[in-house]
C-alpha cells in the first residue's frame, strides 16, 4: 500500500488540483467497507459517484476479496474519465493471473521495500554509516517506521510479515505437504544471497543434512518462493554468445531486514551490499 499513501494520503493529487470528490477509495481489509454482496452492486455503487466532465481516480485496496472485481475494473477501465488503481495480496493478484482476469488491460506496478535513501530520509540517524547498519538490519518495509527503533516489535512484525507470505501466499496457494522442507529450500536461498546457486546443489545440500527430497520437488518448491516475491533469481548470461546460460544462476533477498530475521543474523557483508544493489537496479527498471 505505499503506492496508495504517496499519491493518495500524501495529497499529490491534491496538490494537482484534484478535488476530494474526485477520488474514490475503497479498502476491503476494513470491515466497515466491506458492504457489497457482489461486484455489481460495488460497480453500481463507484458509478454514482462518478463526476461527469472530470477525471476520477479510483483505489481499490485488497480488491480480490470481492468476488468478480475484474467485471468492475474491466467496466470502469472503459469510461474516458476514470483512471483506477488496485493493489492486492500476492496469493490472488499474481501476473500470470492479473493476464487472465484483466486480459491486458493493466499496467503492472511491482513494489519494492524502501530503498537506502528512502530508508535514511524518514529516520534520524547520526551519520550515513550508523543508517546503513540498522538497514540492512531492520530492512526496509514502510511500516517499522512506526515501530520506534523497538527490536522486540520489529522482530515480531517481521515474523508475521514472513508467516504470512509463506502460510498465506506459498502454503495454502500451492498445497504445499512437506512445510518443514520449504522452510529449509527459503532459508537455504536467503542463506546464500549473491552466490551461484542451482537446484541440484540446493537438493544435494539438503540431502548432505538428512533432508530427503527430489530435484522436482525443489524446482517446484522454488518457484514457489519466486512467485511470492520472497526472493528474485537472476539467470547467468554469456557475454560472448549473448544468451542465457542454464545453470548457477543467483538468487537475492526482497528485503535484509527479513533475510536477517530468517537466518537469525548479519553475515556476508560483500554479499548483502551486492544484494541491495540487485535491488536498487530493479527499481530502477534495469534488465538485470
Amino acid at each position: 500500500m505505499t503506492f496508495y499513501f504517496n499519491i493518495y494520503n500524501k495529497g499529490y493529487l491534491k496538490k494537482t488540483g484534484i478535488n476530494d470528490e474526485q477520488i474514490i477509495s475503497i479498502n476491503f481489509e476494513d470491515p466497515n467497507e466491506m458492504i457489497y454482496d457482489d461486484w455489481k452492486e460495488l460497480y453500481n455503487n463507484i458509478e454514482k459517484k462518478l463526476i461527469k466532465n472530470k477525471k476520477n481516480y479510483i483505489f481499490l485496496d485488497e480488491v480480490q476479496k470481492i468476488n468478480g472485481f475484474e467485471n468492475v475494473v474491466d467496466g470502469l477501465y472503459i469510461k474516458d474519465n476514470v483512471d483506477i488503481y488496485i493493489t492486492g495480496s500476492n496469493s490472488y493478484m499474481l501476473s500470470s493471473e492479473l493476464a487472465t482476469y484483466l486480459t491486458g488491460r493493466y499496467m503492472e506496478i511491482h513494489m519494492l521495500p524502501l530503498s537506502f535513501k528512502e530508508f535514511y530520509s524518514v529516520y534520524n540517524f547520526n551519520n550515513e554509516n550508523q543508517a546503513y547498519q540498522k538497514y540492512i538490519e531492520y530492512g526496509g518495509f514502510p511500516y517499522l517506521i512506526n515501530l520506534d527503533n523497538d527490536e522486540s516489535l520489529i522482530s515480531n512484525y517481521l515474523d508475521g510479515v514472513y508467516n504470512t507470505i509463506l502460510m498465506k501466499d506459498v502454503v495454502s496457494r500451492n498445497k504445499v505437504n512437506d512445510i518443514t522442507l520449504l522452510e529449509s529450500v527459503n532459508n537455504f536461498l536467503f542463506d546464500n544471497i549473491g552466490q551461484f546457486t542451482s537446484i541440484n546443489k540446493i537438493s544435494n545440500t539438503l540431502n548432505s543434512n538428512n533432508r530427503s527430497n527430489s530435484v522436482n520437488t525443489i524446482e517446484n518448491y522454488t518457484r514457489y518462493i519466486l512467485d511470492s516475491y520472497l526472493m528474485y533469481r537472476v539467470p547467468r548470461y554469456d557475454i560472448k554468445g549473448k544468451e542465457l546460460l542454464k545453470t548457477n544462476e543467483k538468487y537475492y533477498a526482497c528485503d535484509m531486514g527479513l533475510r536477517k530475521h530468517i537466518i537469525g543474523g548479519i553475515r556476508d557483508a560483500g554479499s548483502i551490499l551486492e544484494n541491495i544493489i540487485y535491488l536498487e537496479l530493479k527499481r530502477r527498471n534495469y534488465n538485470i
